[in-house]
């Protein structure tokens, strides 16, 4: 019997984004992000001729031995990988987290001047940390959040209304909130699994009036 995995799978589109994390993630850790099965990676990655990427090179002696020496989020940041990859690896190797208050968060240099102007969301996934770990270090500069405005694919307009805001978010590659502002925009009803049966009744029953005899 399919899954919900597997029939988000069947429906991912694969936007620049999410190409853009092959090889540079194992295949789990994309699957993990993208909501979709390691297989369905796999295949994608294959089919564009992407060599994989595996966890285990990321962990040199050196890099082994930060653990737990600098914050997870940090070290996350400094090897280019996700912050639960670097969590994970900590605990199976028996090594406690930095106390926080010891090394805050500190948001690299590059990326202080987008505060505000690009969607948190975005930074974090860049930085390697939570979006509302971005957000609380924003509130704290002062600065004032924003809601990046982004058009992936003219298939989305078509989609509104037709499957959760949430749902639609991750199969373009944007945030729940980009999704809402634009349906709230087009003037349409949130998704309602009866709403949407009844519209199809209707429209396949449009449908069949104007079929030829």
């Amino acid at each position: 019997m399919a899954n919900d995995n597997d029939a988000r799978t069947a429906d991912f589109i694969w936007t620049p984004e999410a190409i853009a994390l092959l090889g540079k993630l194992t295949d789990k850790e994309v699957a993990s992000q993208l909501g979709i099965t390691k297989s369905a990676v796999f295949q994608a990655r294959k089919a564009r001729g992407i060599k994989t990427r595996s966890s285990n090179k990321v962990w040199t002696k050196e890099h082994l031995a930060l653990l737990g020496k600098m914050c997870d989020q940090t070290l996350a940041y400094k090897l280019g990988i996700p912050k639960a990859t670097v969590t994970s690896k900590r605990k199976r190797s028996s090594i406690p987290p930095l106390n926080a208050p010891t090394e805050p968060f500190e948001l690299p240099g590059e990326y202080l001047e987008q505060l505000g102007k690009v969607s948190d969301a975005k930074i974090a996934k860049a930085v390697g940390v939570s979006a509302p770990t971005i957000g609380s270090y924003r509130r704290k500069l002062g600065i004032s959040a924003t809601v990046e405005f982004v058009h992936p694919s003219g298939d989305l307009d078509s989609l509104l209304g037709k499957d959760t805001d949430l749902n639609l978010a991750k199969r373009f590659g944007v945030t729940a909130a980009c999704v809402w502002f634009r349906r709230k925009k087009a003037g349409i009803p949130p998704y309602s699994g009866k709403t949407h049966a009844k519209q199809l009744w209707k429209d396949r029953r449009t449908s069949s009036q104007r079929a030829p005899w």
